[in-house]
């Protein structure tokens, strides 16, 4: 819809640097929101027991030898861990996309 949007409020003659720039927007977007969450995940992580954190970026990297040694005890305590860590790291995402539909509410409609 915004690429469509874009490029029929731009006109013929700006057809393409309107393309690209919802394309820019996009990217950088992502890629700053990644940025974010993956800090936030690593944060949750690090702030509960750093020992987590670098057991998960080692099962990251080789999953298969990471665990192998942990305790079971150690293991459970290390999946819930993780699992809260992700917890956060998803209310991060939903409330940049609770941001995403107050600023598209606050815009004007505009007819085409």
């Amino acid at each position: 819809v915004v690429q469509l949007t874009v490029q029929r409020v731009a006109g013929s003659a700006q057809l393409g640097a309107a393309a690209a720039s919802v394309q820019l927007s996009r990217a950088v977007g992502a890629a700053v929101g990644t940025a974010l969450v993956g800090a936030a995940l690593f944060a949750a992580l690090s702030y509960a027991d750093p020992e987590v954190a670098r057991l998960f970026t080692a099962m990251i990297k080789d999953a298969t030898s990471a665990t192998n040694s942990i305790p079971a005890d150690k293991l459970a305590l290390m999946r819930y861990e993780i699992a809260h860590a992700f917890s956060i790291a998803f209310m991060l995402i939903a409330a940049f996309a609770a941001s995403a539909l107050a600023l598209a509410w606050s815009h004007p409609e505009r007819h085409l």
